[in-house]
């Protein structure tokens, strides 16, 4: 959104972390606005995407860090919703196994 690509950001990269975790800690950072953009289907429909500015991805990209390490470990195995390394594929490979087992009425 800001122009700003990942080669760029990380030039002094040190400076501008420690300039983004003040601005986290004193709570005066913002997100910038998403950059809305339509990407072709089929049929010459299009879907709306958002695309967040770098900084604000290394911010998402901490705060799912920290959620992961406070919920993974209370979460069942048979949860397979938005967790790293797990899909919905897997959600149906495990139902399939139980299916063929029989383990279900």
């Amino acid at each position: 959104m800001d122009g700003i690509t990942k080669e760029q950001y990380g030039q002094d990269l040190d400076v501008k972390l420690r300039d983004l975790h003040q601005r986290l800690r004193s709570k005066t950072w913002r997100h910038q606005p998403v950059r809305r953009v339509h990407i072709p289907k089929e049929k010459g429909n299009t879907r709306p995407i958002g695309i967040s500015s770098f900084e604000d991805k290394v911010v998402q990209g901490a705060v799912r860090e920290v959620l992961e390490a406070v919920y993974e470990p209370v979460f069942l195995d048979v949860s397979f919703g938005f967790r790293r390394g797990r899909s919905a594929h897997d959600a149906l490979r495990a139902l399939n196994r139980v299916l063929y087992r029989g383990e279900v009425s």
